[in-house]
């Protein structure tokens, strides 16, 4: 009797256990799913990645509640088969996994290959004919103009472009004057950041071209500042191509910011001498002026 009672014990603590786990694991399972869909073979001039997808292409929109199709969508992506892949990919589909609202991971696609979750897989035929099943009537979404220059800025850097002016501007007028930089310098500086926010690659040119030589301290200098000091915010779908592309112009004694956004490529800043009570007026006239 005291072992039979013993194994309904054990059971009994199984069944539990088994019971927390699936509840567990049904908090990361989605209950809708957004597809976004371009064309899988449209050609394109510049490569396109899972932050910038919504600016560049047309695509269509369509909504999953259906259980049985997310369970299904959801297997095949999770079924795929990682690679190593060091240079991302050109993103033609974009899907959002969704629970109760909250966004889960997202995962951007192509014919070849998958970012999920900040991992790379291999897309398998079985998960694109799905998507073209589920995206056959769907209508063509209004690219959102909510992806503009200063959202994506807000994006990259902590407490978005403001906090970035004021580092910035601090760092370079402190350096730049202690070097002896006495002459202006239209600058460009070109970097990469990896998924966890850590810039991995800097280039300091002059904007004027190779033959303007940059000196060798502003070089050094902003190359460590960029490495060593600026963490940008964590993005599991930032990719390879996602360049940030600053424009910087240095004119001794002061300087102000004027213009800090982005393009197609990445970010770009402007800075150019201003007195400081002038700088929101002009900042307002630059919006209107990029945006008619």
């Amino acid at each position: 009797m005291n072992k039979l009672f013993k194994i309904c014990i054990i059971l009994l603590l199984l069944l539990k256990f088994e019971i927390a786990i699936g509840a567990n694991h049904d908090k990361d399972i989605a209950d809708s799913i957004v597809i976004e869909k371009a064309s899988w073979d449209m050609m394109t001039d510049v490569s396109v990645s899972c932050i910038s997808f919504e600016r560049l292409l047309p695509y269509k929109r369509s909504v999953v509640k259906n259980k049985r199709q997310i369970r299904k969508l959801t297997r095949l992506f999770h079924c795929l088969k990682p690679v190593d892949l060091k240079y991302g990919l050109d993103v033609r589909c974009k899907v959002y996994f969704y629970r109760l609202g909250q966004l889960l991971y997202t995962a951007c696609l192509n014919k070849g290959y998958c970012l999920m979750n900040g991992d790379y897989y291999q897309t398998s035929i079985k998960t694109i004919n799905l998507i073209d099943k589920l995206t056959a009537k769907a209508e063509r979404a209004t690219i959102n103009p909510i992806n503009t220059e200063e959202s994506m800025l807000e994006r990259a850097y902590p407490n978005g472009k403001d906090s970035l002016h004021k580092f910035l501007q601090e760092r370079i007028r402190e350096e730049f004057s202690r070097i002896g930089i006495w002459d202006t310098l239209d600058l460009y500086i070109m970097c990469r950041a990896d998924n966890e926010g850590n810039t991995i690659d800097v280039k300091v040119g002059n904007l004027h071209g190779d033959s303007n030589k940059t000196p060798d301290q502003v070089v050094g200098f902003m190359t460590a500042l960029f490495k060593n000091e600026i963490k940008w915010i964590p993005d599991k779908e930032r990719m390879y191509h996602d360049i940030i592309f600053i424009k910087i112009r240095y004119i001794p004694t002061f300087l102000q910011i004027v213009q800090l956004g982005t393009n197609n490529l990445g970010i770009h800043a402007t800075y150019i001498p201003t007195y400081h009570f002038y700088m929101k007026d002009h900042l307002s006239y630059l919006r209107r002026t990029y945006h008619s």
